[in-house]
Parts: C-alpha cells; structure tokens; sequence
C-alpha cells in the first residue's frame, strides 16, 4: 500500500480527492491531508510518503514551494500537483522537471484515476529494483527497510513453503539473498532458493491454507523431476518471518528428502532422530568381500541395502553416510584407489545429485568403486568420449538439455561423463554448459543491438528471463542490459 499526502486550502477539494483515492486507487492509502504547505512539509520530514499531491494556489508557502522543498526532503518522492487555469501558465514551466504530473483544476477523475495508475506503476517498478536488497537483508540478518519492507509485501500475514526437486545438494552454503521467480498465472510468489531446484513459496492467508497446498501441489509436479519435497508452513506469519520459516525447512529438508521420492509434510512434522547405520555384521562382510575381491558378492550387499533404504524409505541425508563409509572401506581394501581418493568422493557427490533411485545410486557407487570402465564403449578412448559430449552441448546449448540427454546421447553414466569433464576440461559440465550459453549471448548482443534481451535469452535456451539475467550477472560481472548498454556507448573501434 502507498501512501499519499495530500495538501489543498479548501475542505470540500480535499474531501473529494480522498473519495475518490478510496474508491478508485486501491493500492494507495491517505496517510495525512493538510490545508498549508508548512504543516505539510513537517509532516514529510518525520514520516514516510510516497506520493504528494497538493495544489498550487495556497496562502502561505504555495505548492510549487511545498514541491521543491518535499524533492530536497525526499528526493525519491513522487509528486501531482493540481493547478486552476489562471495559474496554469505559471505553473507549466517552473514544475514540469520537478513533478510527476500535473492536472487543471476542476480535476476529472478519469484523469487523476490515470495519474495514480501511472504513479503506482513507477513505485511498482522502483520498489521491485529494491527488493533483492531487501531479500538479502532479510536472509542475512542485516537491517533492512521497514517501509520497504511494509510497502512491498504489507501487513498481511502468508502461508509459506519450501519446495525442492530431486535430490538434496550437501553441504549448501547458507542463503543470504533471492530474488522472485516469475510465475505466469500462478496464485502465490516465489523467491530463488539455494540453487535452481529449490524455491520458497508464499501467498496471504487471506487465502484458506488448503487451498495454498493443492496450488503448490499442482506447480511443482509440472515440473520433470519426478521426485520432490514440500514442506509447508503451520501457521500464517508477517512476510518479515520468512527466513526464520526457511532456516526451520530447510534443516528440517535435510532430514526429510528421500531419493526417488513425491512427498510433502509440515513443518515439525515427522522431525526423524535416529540416524540409519549399516548393521555391523554387514559391514564385515562388506570388508571380508572387498578385501577377498568377491565382486558378485559386494554387488548383492550393494543391492540388498539399496532394496532396505527403498523399503524404509530412509533419507537421503543418512544414506550418504552410509555410503561414505562403504567408500572408507574400498579404499582401505584398494590401494589403487586410495592414491584417487578426492575424485572417488567427488563422483559420490555427482551420484548424489543425480540418482533417480537407491537402486540406481548403489549401481553407480559400485562402478566408481569397482568397475570404472564399464560405462562406456571399449572402441572409444576417454577423451573421445570427451569430444563427443562438448560437440552435441555445442550443437544443442539453445535447447533444454541436461547432463541426463548427454549422457544418453554418448552412452556413459553421469558420474562417468563429469569425471571427464574434470580431467580433460578443469570444469563441470554445468559450468561448460553455462559458459556456451553466456559466450553465444554475449555475441547475439554485440551483433544484434536492437533484438530485443528477452528474445537473446530464449535463444541461447533460458525461456525464464529473470534467471537468465541472474546467470548473466554471474558470469559477466553485470546485467545483460548494462552489457547492451556498455556496447552502445563505447567508443567505436579504429
């Protein structure tokens, strides 16, 4: 909610503009109405305003005065001045500069109501440029803008939810800033979480809880990942508590998400302390197995507690540590391996990332563990199969691909392919992928200047614009209309 001051001498004149705020502005709100300019500004001094409307013909300080001394006050104000027809001559030029707009009196409502539509749209705008700061000072712990703050998202209280699609990502730095995420049609808003699979969701309570849950429900199961967590809010709270909700979900995330599987709970819900171990007889047979180099048998071990962890529906959380310590005894039983010990619990983490199913993750631990080259084709060397998988990302970077269609292109595991990305790039796949969409949209803008930075972003195969803005920014060092503009106004080459 905005909120106007209004300034005019005349009762009846003020009277009519805050009917006619009420019943056709109603994002605004009148905070205070004076009869003189004076009184006006020391209001202004000691209170937030968005908006000043005022006439001009007042005794005492007059409204061209009130104007410039609310711009010197408050320099972000908006202003509307409403001027008679005598003095409209004067008017016109000393405050066009200076004032938002300005409207001949007797005022037309179709004009005012206009004007404000205009006015809001410009708050709307600086206040949304604002509000990532306000977003990382929230999640920050930093001081932030109340009034900001108040603005943007009111007094109201909101329903809140944590979403995460697939797997968990371990040992994630903490959030300390978002940004919305843009969402055509949908009911509720969405900020960025910790990284591009999960989001935090909120809508006023004035909407009942269960209608918020089959709405989140329905959005997140559009997406392709057929796995997913939702963790719901019990009770509405003030938009200033929402990384005090996100802190609680997201520890309690860790404990929740479950490999493979659709699930959602509320917060507290389901809290599971007791942490999953391999009995120890397993483990012994484990050693015995690995050390003895049984293979077939450390298969049926892997496969007997992957079939358990489905069964118990165990968190991923305790199965990667589980995993770490079938890890830790393939290493004391494998000499070989050990002299590679960093890049086998990298290519565990990839595994956790990317496994569609214990089955499928316990598959992959015994192939980096036990069976390194069995993922690809004998014919083909490594860095063969290195090229193979740079060309189709180059040929394919502009459609929605994923490491999984690059896998499936070149026939090798996920784990596989990342380690030769590692070896033979220094970089990640993501980052490989990334770096051929920002290189080629930083070509389009240098030779395309008039094409629009939407259709730049579709292009290289972000049909979100905000996150391509935000990638961009990430890998530029600014965004992707400062980088248009820097090219416009850059001295032409010799």
């Amino acid at each position: 909610m905005y909120r106007i001051l209004l300034v005019d001498d005349e009762m009846p004149a003020l009277r009519f503009l805050q009917a006619i705020i009420g019943k056709y502005a109603p994002d605004f709100s009148v905070c205070a109405s004076y009869t003189n300019g004076a009184a006006a500004l020391e209001y202004l001094s000691k209170y937030p305003v968005d908006l000043l409307i005022t006439d001009i013909s007042m005794d005492g300080m007059n409204g061209i005065e009130l104007a410039q001394a609310a711009r010197e006050a408050r320099p972000d104000i908006h202003i509307l001045i409403l001027s008679g027809y005598s003095e409209f001559e004067y008017a016109q030029g000393a405050i066009r500069a200076a004032v938002d707009d300005y409207i001949l009196k007797p005022v037309p409502i179709p004009q005012i109501t206009k004007a404000l539509k205009t006015i809001r749209e410009k708050l709307d705008e600086e206040a949304g440029a604002k509000g990532p700061a306000l977003l990382s000072a929230l999640f920050s712990g930093a001081p932030f803008d109340e009034n900001l703050l108040e603005r943007l998202y009111g007094g109201a209280k909101y329903h809140f939810a944590l979403v995460r699609w697939g797997n968990l990502r371990l040992l994630q730095p903490p959030l300390t800033g978002s940004a919305p995420v843009p969402l055509a049609g949908a009911p509720f808003s969405a900020l960025y979480g910790r990284d591009d699979d999960e989001q935090i969701l909120f809508m006023s309570a004035r909407t009942a809880a269960g209608e918020f849950q089959q709405a989140v429900k329905a959005y997140v199961a559009q997406r392709k990942p057929t796995a997913w967590t939702i963790l719901f809010s019990r009770r509405p709270e003030p938009f200033r508590e929402i990384a005090g909700f996100f802190g609680r979900a997201a520890r309690q995330m860790e404990k929740t998400v479950v490999v493979g599987r659709r699930q959602f709970a509320f917060l507290g819900q389901g809290d599971r302390q007791e942490c999953p171990r391999i009995p120890a007889a397993t483990l012994k047979k484990l050693d015995l197995f690995m050390q003895g180099g049984d293979l077939k048998m450390v298969k049926v071990n892997f496969l007997s507690l992957a079939v358990d962890w489905e069964k118990r529906q165990v968190p991923q959380l305790y199965v990667y540590t589980m995993v770490q310590q079938i890890v830790n005894l393939a290493l004391a039983s494998r000499p070989t391996l050990a002299t590679r010990q960093d890049a086998v619990f990298r290519d565990v983490d990839e595994l956790m990332k990317y496994a569609s199913s214990y089955g499928e993750l316990m598959a992959g631990l015994y192939t980096v563990l036990f069976d390194e080259n069995a993922p690809h084709d004998k014919k083909m060397t490594a860095e063969d199969l290195y090229a193979c998988a740079v060309r189709y990302v180059r040929e394919k970077y502009a459609q929605p691909i994923s490491i999984q269609h690059v896998c499936a292109e070149v026939g090798i595991s996920q784990t596989y392919l990342s380690r030769l990305f590692r070896k033979f790039g220094s970089t990640s796949f993501n980052s490989f992928l990334t770096r051929c969409r920002m290189e080629s949209a930083m070509s389009m803008i240098r030779e395309n200047t008039d094409l629009p930075l939407r259709s730049i972003a579709a292009c290289v195969g972000y049909d979100d614009y905000a996150y391509f803005s935000k990638v961009f920014h990430q890998y530029v060092g600014c965004t992707p209309s400062q980088f248009a503009s820097s090219l416009k106004t850059a001295p032409a080459q010799p």
